[in-house]
């Protein structure tokens, strides 16, 4: 992959990549939560987001949660809605002792992002911290339009990641500067298929579906107006899986093989089935 570097400041997320990752739907095992997206092996970080479900007509939401599980010893990790350092809606966020701190930002040019006012960001009660990882887990409202962009959540879209190893400045405040990242790279996300029904949506706001007992971090949020999102009434999500370990893994996201594979029963396993197995092993399951 080709890369550039800036000397403040996020890495410009690359358009022109030679070869970029594609998302995968993935159930994280700690919360029950269906999300699209990826893990970036050399770090052990992994990224993903649900949407609302799409409507027939009018205008669809603006909001979507979101997730980042990366390494305890990671400095920062951002994302770039839309693949771009200049002119997209960019989340950094990193761990402060029990828990973590995010912000949005914004860059006109290629210097340090500065926070940008309208999106909202609340932690949901997966939102963990241990002695190893770290998994944000978060409602990001009014996040899918931003000053001179908008994402098309019916199409497949370029997304972008940025890693440091490097402490921000100020760990405890959402506007901290930070130093420019180690890496970054980008993924297209497969946002046709990143949408729950309203049901699982609301048990996913609700925190329905919980893991292992961690940490819970505080909640940050920036300034910002607020759109809703109405929550239905309807069944919760269970977890397809529960971590008795402390250790939070990174999840696989990788393509899952066709063959076929049957249960101790001897029955034919799903794709889906088959993939749960895989994080369910991972994890520490039995």
């Amino acid at each position: 992959m080709v890369k550039a570097h800036l000397t403040i400041g996020l890495l410009p997320l690359l358009s022109f990549a030679l070869a970029q990752q594609s998302s995968t739907g993935y159930v994280d095992p700690r919360n029950g939560i269906t999300f699209q997206g990826m893990v970036q092996n050399d770090y052990g970080i992994t990224i993903g987001a649900v949407f609302p479900p799409l409507l027939s007509s009018g205008a669809q939401s603006t909001e979507f949660i979101g997730e980042i599980v990366a390494p305890i010893s990671t400095g920062y990790i951002g994302i770039a809605i839309g693949g771009h350092m200049v002119g997209d809606l960019l989340i950094v966020a990193w761990p402060n002792g029990n828990s973590t701190v995010a912000s949005t930002r914004y860059a006109n040019g290629r210097a340090q992002p500065g926070m940008y006012s309208g999106p909202v960001l609340t932690n949901l009660p997966s939102t963990s911290v241990n002695a190893t990882h770290w998994n944000w887990v978060f409602r990001c409202q009014n996040c899918t339009s931003w000053t001179g962009g908008s994402l098309n959540t019916t199409v497949g879209s370029q997304w972008g990641w940025a890693y440091s190893r490097n402490r921000v400045n100020k760990p405890s405040s959402p506007s901290s500067d930070f130093q420019r990242h180690d890496d970054s790279g980008h993924w297209i996300q497969d946002l046709p298929s990143a949408h729950a029904s309203a049901a699982d949506y609301a048990s996913y706001l609700a925190g329905s579906s919980t893991g292992a007992t961690t940490r819970k971090a505080s909640s940050t949020t920036t300034n910002a107006t607020t759109t809703s999102f109405t929550t239905p009434t309807g069944p919760t999500s269970t977890a397809t899986a529960t971590i008795t370990s402390s250790t939070i893994p990174a999840l696989p996201v990788g393509n899952v093989s066709a063959t076929l594979t049957v249960n101790p029963q001897g029955m034919i396993m799903s794709t889906a089935e088959q993939a749960a197995a895989k994080l369910l092993a991972l994890a520490g399951g039995p």
